[in-house]
């Protein structure tokens, strides 16, 4: 959609804009105790005033609601959102966002945690925490922000999670925390900008790259994949190289090779070869329609002590490794027909058989070795419980300890409440198709 009107109860609360932003509306005082009429009404006539349109950015626009729409239900009086600023040193400030109708302050209590443990409490937006844990790459150390406001009627709270880390650059290199760091990844990135420019016969220039990943880097959560598919997208747009999504694929591709697939939305297919001229990504179903889902459990954010790169060296030496092969193109062959025929149940059934199958390759390796923890095990149990129970839902595991559920829509909330009964302080990402590569400016 690019434009929406919305009415409740025949209050017009005005026309919103490129709705891939979020709109939250106070409804309150229009809300009737039955037979309320909300009406919206879509737009998705093309405005160059508006992205995607204008030749500003590339991403596609649908027709319809295809996003997620929540009725949110506050007392009259609560805490909507709580930002934490700080230092190294341990000082922090916070910000509470709070409903119009919260006029005594006084009432909020700030409870700060780490692992479960209350480290401290104090009212007011400043405190200096004693004896802070550093965010670092080895140790990524969060603390946990409970506000609470209790005027002894009403009882609300938000929670947010912060760390202290600092990171700078020096003319010897980068150092976090004080700490010089080991640049191996950001070399791959320097060879990799050096790679391309070669291949375009370009100068090489003094380049100022920034990456952001909302998952955890080397954990399993495929890190690389949207990296150098955001990376190669961004060379060329940067060189006004006019490049098409199969260009783009290849170029992905010589930086990591499951990033060829992350330049398409929705389905795609990496096809096998031995290098970017024969292996690279087409689109399968860009647009697909099956009711599928996935939550990114992240059991262990920290780095793995073996690459995924090793990983797929040393599998080699399975006994396994070559019949594993064999069936690879079997079982693709079975999972196009699951996503064609929209069989959420043959399709969860195939990711899980063919994530234990690489996982079984590792165990059988020559040393073995496995990139399970303790947690992924239990994380394994919880999902075939939940089976059990008539909650359908499959895990599939990259080569990293965390689980990836894919379950349907109406089964999300309990999944996650099982989580997170399960496990103490687990974070969970929910996630469904995405657009691919996307220009932002």
């Amino acid at each position: 959609m690019v434009k929406a009107k919305i009415y409740l109860n025949s209050h017009y609360f005005g026309e919103f804009a490129s709705l891939y932003n979020p709109v939250e509306i106070d409804v309150t005082s229009y809300l009737k105790e039955r037979n309320n009429n909300l009406i919206v009404i879509l737009s998705t006539i093309e405005d160059p005033n508006l992205p995607p349109f204008g030749y500003i950015v590339d991403y596609l626009t649908f027709g319809g609601i295809y996003r997620g729409v929540e009725l949110l239900s506050y007392q009259e009086k609560y805490v909507a959102k709580t930002y934490v600023f700080g230092d190294m040193n341990g000082n922090i400030s916070v910000k509470d966002i709070v409903s119009k109708s919260l006029d005594d302050k006084e009432n909020i209590t700030h409870y700060v945690y780490f692992q479960d443990e209350l480290v401290a409490e104090f009212k007011g937006e400043q405190f200096k925490l004693e004896k802070v844990r550093l965010w670092d790459i080895d140790n990524p150390n969060l603390y946990t922000l409970k506000t609470v406001y209790n005027n002894g009627v009403i009882k609300e709270f938000y929670e947010t999670r912060f760390g202290f880390r600092n990171a700078e650059f020096k003319k010897d290199g980068f150092y976090l925390n004080d700490k010089k760091q080991s640049l191996a990844n950001s070399q791959r990135v320097f060879n990799y900008i050096e790679k391309l420019q070669q291949r375009f016969n370009l100068d090489k220039e003094n380049l100022v790259i920034k990456s952001t990943n909302h998952v955890p880097t080397a954990a399993g959560l495929a890190s690389s994949s949207s990296a150098f598919a955001a990376l190669a997208a961004a060379f060329c747009a940067y060189y006004h190289i006019d490049a098409d999504k199969t260009l783009l694929s290849r170029l992905a591709r010589i930086g990591s090779g499951s990033a060829s697939r992350s330049v398409f939305g929705g389905f795609s297919i990496w096809q096998k070869g031995d290098s970017d001229e024969t292996s690279y990504a087409y689109a399968l179903d860009e647009h697909p329609k099956i009711d599928l889902h996935l939550l990114a459990i992240e059991l262990n954010t920290k780095q793995k002590k073996i690459s995924s790169t090793r990983g797929m060296k040393d599998a080699q030496s399975s006994p396994f490794f070559k019949p594993w092969l064999a069936r690879n193109e079997l079982e693709l062959n079975k999972m196009i027909s699951a996503i064609k025929d929209e069989d959420f149940t043959v399709l969860g059934e195939l990711a899980e058989l063919n994530a234990n199958e690489m996982h079984a390759i590792n165990l059988t390796a020559q040393p073995e070795f496995t990139y399970f923890e303790p947690d992924t095990i239990q994380a394994i149990k919880l999902i075939e419980n939940l089976r059990h129970k008539g909650i359908e839902c499959y895990y599939t595991i990259d080569a990293g300890p965390n689980i990836k559920v894919l379950c349907q829509l109406r089964n999300i909330k309990e999944i996650i409440e099982n989580f997170e009964s399960e496990f103490n302080n687990v974070k969970i990402v929910s996630a469904s198709f995405g657009p691919g590569v996307t220009y932002l400016d």
